[in-house]
């Protein structure tokens, strides 16, 4: 047996937990419920303390409710990889995966069908509210293939590249607290099926080159070997830098009006057509429509309907990607004597200015819609600086 302080958005609850199951069942419902009401100076005097919640209706009342057979999340990874060494220098590739179950989810089992007029009617337990209900049935899985060049410091070089081809997928996206997709994403509550898809955290590629330089002149070096004047104009000299392409993250669709006309969750359009454009347009083109916005048909209820969930995936069009360029010029000077030397150096962040995008306006029917709003990164930034040693 053991105790546990589990931490979430709304509170701090205490568990007991053997074997995986809950004995304090005080937690959930009829016990652990939201009422809303309120009061003004027409009657706060007839608040009464002894019946609370006597002002509030059926459709204030809202219960949070835990899974009484909770279990710990699990992960099994997983990898194989093959080196090899050439002249120096370690090539190296791997297949790197891992499978994970029991994810915290959030769900509402009391979500009213679509459909006309009231809601109530149409849940299934019409004298409650809104029921939230986590529970840990959660998976994801990663897959991916890394591929690794590493040439150690020699000779006044160093290298490292790196690239991961990688795909993560999972159907949750996690709970009030803001892990995973940042908190409540579902459409249909009981149709966990159309939730799985790509994680908010899936980069398919990534690309990175760091390396170190000297340049092979002035004293000590292999040419211009001499001190004086040739020494202090181009010995010294070492640059350095990290290059960064890596592709973007997913965007989750969804749209403004409830077409379902339910309760609880993200309502998302349909896909009437390929919501991918070359996103090597011109800069000005990426910022105002970032992807196919036509792609996606958003459906508004009138009268007869239509009354449904829209079959758009969850997280099917992908974001701006990086392309940052960080780089690093230095020259020592040597001072008298045998440690002391004073560094000269300047730091150029972003160096070719890329915009870095930030996501677009994932929500149909909005003037937002496929337009990105920011920057994601600075733009470029460059910094000097003298350090001494001694």
């Amino acid at each position: 047996m053991r105790d546990t302080v589990v931490r979430g958005g709304y509170g701090i609850f205490y568990q007991r937990d053997t074997e995986n199951k809950f004995v304090d069942m005080a937690l959930n419902p009829p016990f652990v419920s939201i009422r809303t009401f309120s009061f003004d100076q027409t009657n706060f005097r007839d608040f009464d303390w002894f019946d609370p919640t006597a002002f509030t209706t059926i459709s204030g009342v809202g219960l949070f409710a835990n899974d009484p057979y909770a279990k710990n999340g699990r992960i099994q990874a997983y990898n194989l990889s093959v080196e090899h060494i050439v002249r120096s220098t370690l090539f190296a590739a791997a297949y790197v995966g891992n499978t994970s179950r029991h994810l915290s989810n959030m769900e509402a089992p009391n979500q009213a069908r679509p459909g006309p007029g009231s809601i109530t009617s149409r849940r299934r337990w019409p004298d409650s509210g809104l029921v939230y209900y986590q529970n840990y049935n959660g998976s994801a899985n990663y897959n991916s293939l890394q591929l690794k060049a590493q040439r150690n410091f020699a000779k006044g070089f160093m290298m490292l590249l790196g690239y991961t081809w990688s795909k993560t997928i999972d159907d949750t996206g996690g709970t009030f607290v803001g892990e995973g997709g940042r908190g409540f994403v579902f459409q249909d509550s009981f149709n966990r099926h159309m939730d799985r898809g790509l994680a908010s955290q899936d980069v398919r590629h990534r690309f990175v080159a760091s390396y170190v330089y000297e340049l092979p002149a002035g004293k000590g070096r292999r040419f211009l070997n001499q001190g004086g004047v040739v020494d202090a104009v181009l010995g010294g000299w070492s640059m350095n830098g990290v290059t960064t392409f890596q592709a973007g993250n997913p965007i989750l669709i969804t749209q403004a009006c409830n077409r379902a006309n339910t309760d609880v969750g993200g309502m998302r359009p349909d896909v009437v057509g390929n919501p991918k454009l070359d996103t090597g347009r011109p800069s000005g083109e990426l910022v105002s429509q970032f992807f196919n916005t036509a792609a996606f048909a958003s459906y508004c209820p009138g009268p007869d309907g239509p009354f449904n969930f829209g079959n758009a995936g969850r997280n099917i069009v992908i974001g701006p990607g990086v392309n940052v360029w960080d780089f690093g010029l230095y020259k020592e000077f040597r001072l008298k004597g045998e440690h002391k030397r004073l560094q000269f150096r300047s730091e150029f962040f972003n160096l070719f200015n890329h915009p870095i995008f930030g996501q677009p306006g994932g929500t149909a029917g909005t003037p937002q819609f496929g337009v990105i709003g920011g920057t994601a990164l600075d733009p470029r930034e460059i910094q000097f600086a003298l350090k001494l040693y001694y």
